[in-house]
């Protein structure tokens, strides 16, 4: 299994528009506007499809790349420490 270290690695070569893409729009984006319109939903008992296509617009083209540019620099300060961690000597 690999260590957070190596799975930040991973993410970090993969650089910061893949992250922004995949990780704030596909993953962040996606899940967050279907479960607020699954919360939405059995609130008010609007039709599910009705304008879920507003929801994934908003949550995933809007909000998944600020999401992605806000969390970048935060993996990386994780990443830096980690390494900053593993190379203080004990």
């Amino acid at each position: 299994m690999k260590s957070r270290k190596e799975k930040l690695e991973g993410v970090i070569a993969k650089g910061k528009w893949h992250f922004v893409f995949w990780r704030g729009m596909v993953f962040w984006g996606l899940s967050t506007a279907i479960s607020v319109k699954v919360v939405i939903y059995f609130i008010s008992g609007t039709p599910f499809l009705e304008d879920i296509w507003v929801w994934i617009f908003t949550f995933t083209l809007m909000g998944g790349p600020l999401f992605g540019l806000f969390m970048w620099p935060i993996i990386n300060r994780q990443y830096e420490k980690l390494k900053h961690k593993e190379n203080m000597p004990e």
